[in-house]
């Protein structure tokens, strides 16, 4: 018989089911992380997972929304209070995304695998909290920084940071294969992450009066 749980309990359920998948991800890689795993590491079955998730990317999709809803909330916290200069807006801004590799990390890697395996609903429903939390929170703060600039720009200068994060983890955090490509080549030099980070937000700033 069909169990029926609260929405506070089916939460609870599925950011256990989360935590496995993460600590499995953490532990072997991202492929390693299966149903079968999952139920492993929880009470559930894996007929039981598909009750809250269909697949291992929807679960990886909300990690994600979790992971941006914070970068949201965090860029809110840092730029949203009073205005300052650009040069600043840049520095501060660095050093927010990189307190977010993980995120990174995530999109870098896995964000076309994860939404391409996880169905229209969820893609929906992931979709409008996306810009409930990390979108909204972002606008907000921009409109402490920039009270003169029409949503059109503010919108275009969030789609551009956006999709610049894809590009961040790769550059600043090569792996050990292409580290030691370039030492042998004689091209490896050591990167200061938020110097880069902060020189490509300024250039994205470049874009919104």
């Amino acid at each position: 018989m069909k169990k029926f749980y609260s929405r506070e309990k089916v939460l609870e359920i599925r950011k256990d089911i989360m935590k496995a998948a993460e600590h499995l991800y953490k532990k072997n890689g991202y492929e390693y992380v299966n149903l079968l795993r999952i139920s492993g590491l929880t009470h559930l079955s894996r007929p039981s997972i598909y009750n809250y998730y269909h697949s291992k990317e929807e679960i990886f999709l909300d990690i994600l929304l979790r992971e941006y809803n914070s970068l949201g909330s965090d860029i809110k916290k840092t730029i949203g209070k009073k205005k300052i200069g650009q040069e600043e807006i840049a520095n501060q801004l660095s050093e927010v995304v990189l307190k977010h590799l993980y995120l990174l990390k995530l999109i870098s890697s896995y964000e076309n695998a994860i939404e391409e395996n996880s169905s229209l609903e969820r893609l929906k429903e992931y979709r409008q909290e996306w810009e409930k939390g990390y979108y909204n929170d972002f606008i907000e703060a921009l409109n402490v920084q920039f009270p003169e600039t029409n949503e059109q720009e503010k919108d275009y200068f969030i789609n551009l940071f956006t999709t610049a994060l894809y590009g961040i983890y790769p550059m600043i955090c090569p792996s050990e294969e292409r580290i030691a490509s370039m030492k042998e080549r004689g091209t490896y030099k050591e990167m200061d992450r938020h110097k880069f980070v902060s020189k490509a937000i300024k250039l994205l700033l470049s874009n919104i009066d």
